[in-house]
Formats: structure tokens, sequence, C-alpha cells
């Protein structure tokens, strides 16, 4: 039983793996061969790896299951090979519908972390709960320096982005800091935040906003939350972010089924909130919170107050309509304008700040690979016998597992053959 794990080169700032040494470790002692392409952006240095039992090689040939975080080039796949990784193509994203033609063409198998769920559908394999962290905390740092290059420092300026920090901790204990320094400086004139999205992302959120100390309202009061040198939030759940098309109650469960019978009320809220944290999970037809109508109208009637989003879902065009492209570590915001619906990189500008960076785990790359490789291990045996010789009735594995392959053998499975509409 032999698998392989790639370096990430999707993007020069990706530092994670999806199983970290102490794993590889419990893997080794049974039997299973874990073979690792070196790395120098790796937030496990290849040493530790290596000490941990790994083989560190740049040929990856001989192993019948590579593993991954990110997208894998399509120059690198090679025939016949079982991948399991983010492939991000199970909503039809164009952008990777080359890949999975070339996966196709190869008569590779396909398993997606994504689809690693439980009977309800929840997901069992995640980076979401770190996106979530990494995201408030930059969005907080992204709104601090705006306020500075329009001429007003304030605390938050303090404040760095993610990934600088050493540690997760380091970062919960200075904002924690930089909080106290907002509440005791008079010419503060406070922060209100919505939050959209309520699982592991908006758990994240949450776990990270609660070092501000904020006053936490609902979504009817943010019209009467005042303005001061506080932080105030509001949780924005189903029935406050949409209403029935016909007027009737909000009913979740059919909201699920038929989102076609509502639409946003989102727009109502947009002179009341400064900064929106989104981490809703999308797509068509599901309504967009967020419209470039709706900012275009606030923006023409001078109501606007909201100055950025932080679209940590990253659905290019989805909840969050002005959301045009996703940046990186390097370059994670742009300013749209309203008007003239176009953006231009940076912080500096007319317009509302947007912050969509679709590797924001990697901004706390120890911490998140940790708790990643903790949920995927007691996968991994099972994912290590697979042979790209069985037949899908061959193919013994645990439940959630089964439902997280997306192709076997060049086919696409059953529960996704929805997907040749988009290929």
């Amino acid at each position: 039983m032999r698998i392989g794990i790639r370096r990430e080169d999707k993007s020069p700032w990706e530092a994670r793996i999806p199983l970290v040494p102490s794993h590889i470790t419990e893997l080794t002692k049974q039997g299973i061969e874990v073979w690792i392409q070196p790395s120098t952006r790796r937030v496990f240095r290849d040493e530790e790896l290596l000490a941990a039992g790994a083989t560190i090689t740049e040929d990856l040939g001989p192993c019948p299951v590579i593993m991954g975080v990110k997208e894998i080039p399509i120059e690198c796949l090679e025939a016949k090979k079982i991948y399991i990784f983010f492939s991000h193509t199970i909503k039809g994203q164009k952008q990777n519908m080359p890949m999975l033609r070339r996966l196709q063409t190869l008569g590779c198998s396909l398993i997606d972390y994504e689809r690693i769920v439980d009977e309800e559908g929840r997901r069992l394999v995640s980076f979401s709960r770190f996106a979530g962290l990494a995201g408030f905390l930059d969005a907080l740092w992204l709104y601090g320096q705006r306020l500075n290059t329009g001429g007003k420092k304030t605390p938050l300026s303090f404040l760095q982005q993610s990934l600088h920090y050493d540690s997760l901790s380091e970062a919960k204990k200075h904002l924690e800091h930089v909080a106290g320094l907002c509440r005791r400086d008079t010419a503060f004139d406070g922060l209100t935040i919505a939050v959209t999205g309520l699982g592991r992302v908006g758990r994240g959120f949450v776990e990270m906003a609660r070092y501000l100390e904020p006053k936490v309202v609902a979504p009817q009061q943010l019209p009467h939350c005042p303005r001061n040198n506080g932080f105030c939030i509001a949780l924005f759940d189903i029935p406050d972010l949409v209403e029935h098309v016909g007027g009737s109650p909000v009913d979740p469960t059919e909201y699920r089924n038929r989102p076609d019978l509502y639409r946003s009320i989102f727009n109502e809220y947009l002179p009341h909130v400064d900064m929106l944290a989104n981490g809703i999970y999308w797509e068509e037809p599901y309504p967009r919170i967020v419209t470039k109508k709706a900012i275009k109208q606030s923006w023409s009637e001078d109501t606007l107050r909201l100055q950025l989003i932080a679209d940590i879902s990253c659905d290019i065009g989805g909840s969050i309509e002005l959301t045009s492209k996703a940046g990186d570590p390097g370059e994670p915001s742009f300013v749209y304008h309203p008007e003239t619906e176009s953006s231009v990189d940076g912080i500096d500008g007319a317009g509302v700040v947007v912050m969509a960076n679709d590797i924001l785990p990697t901004e706390f790359p120890r911490e998140s690979s940790r708790a990643f490789s903790d949920a995927l291990v007691p996968f991994v045996p099972s994912i290590a016998r697979l042979s790209s010789e069985k037949s899908w009735d061959a193919l013994h594995l645990p439940s959630p597992l089964k439902r997280a392959v997306v192709m076997h053998q060049g086919s696409l499975a059953e529960n996704y053959e929805y997907m040749r509409n988009f290929l």
C-alpha cells in the first residue's frame, strides 16, 4: 500500500499538506508507504517528513494514489491514477472543466475532499474553520488599512495579515490587544459587522470575533445599533437574508429545495453595516446576497455605508455578485466602483473593498494542516487499498468516501452524472 503526496504548485503562497508528520508515522506503522515530493514552501520541512517515515522523492510514478490540497495542473496528470484533492468542479466551475476532461481522457479516478460527507450532507474533512479565522482577521486588517489610506488612523492599523503571525494563538492575542485599544480610543467611530453563513466558516468568524468583545444584535436591530467606539455584530440566518416572492413565511427546508422561490433582502441592511463577512454556501439558482444593482442604487442615493466585503465563500459572480476574481495573500482585495462596475486591485479609490482569497487557510498553515489531517487520516487506509483496476462494485469504501468518488476509471459516478452538462 503506497500513497503519494504532491507538492502544491497552484499558488506560490500555498504551504499546506493533507497529512502531517505524526499521522504519517502512524500510517507507516500500518504498512502504508507515504511518498512525498520535496518542497521548500511547505510548512513542514522535508526533514520533518523524512523523520516521520516518509520517502522524499520527485517521482511519484509508482504511487497508484496521489493526494494533494488544491487543483493539479493538467500537464501533471498521469493515466490511470487515483487522485484525491479539492477539484472545485462539482458546481461546474468553468475554469476547471479542462482538468476534469483530462482526467476523463486519461481514465483516472477522482475523489473530492469536499464531497466526503455524512448521511446528512455535512462535510467531514474541511479547512473551512480556518478560512473563517484567517478571513475575519484579514478583513479587520484591510479595514484598518483602508481607513488609514483615507487619512483616518485607528488602532486597527496595528493589525497584521494572518500569515504574518507565527501562530493562531499569537494572532488571537494581538487581536484582543488591538480591540482593547479601539475601545479606549475616543476617536474610533466603532465598527458594525454583518456575518452571513453559520456553518464552519461562520463559526470561524465568530471564534475570532469574540476577541473584539462585541455587542451581538439581531439583524433587525441594526438600524438602532449606535455608532460608538465599540464593535457590533449581527449574525444572519436564512430568514434574515431572504423573503418568499409570494409573501409566504420563510421555510428553510423549502428554501434549500426551491431557492428560486426566494429573493435577497440584504440590501435593506446596506445603510447600517460597515463590513460584511460572507461565508454562505451558494450555487445557481440561490439568490445573491449582494447584487451590483443594490450596491449601485445605494451608492447613487448616498446611503451606502458598507466599506468592505470579506467574501470567504469566494464564488465568482456568486452570492456576492461583485466578486469578479479570486485573489491570494499577495493581492487579497480589489475596490469595486458601483457606477462604472469596474474594479482596481488594492484598497485605494472610491467604492467598496472586496476581499476574495480562495486559499485563506494557508495563512495558518500548521494549525489548518493538523486539523485537516486529523479528519482525513481515518479514511487513509481505505484510500491506500484502492486500485485503479477495481470496478465500481468492487470499491469497498466507507460510505462517506464512496460519496466523494466523482469519477471512476474515467467515467463520472452516478451521483455526478449531472456534470456531463458542464463537460
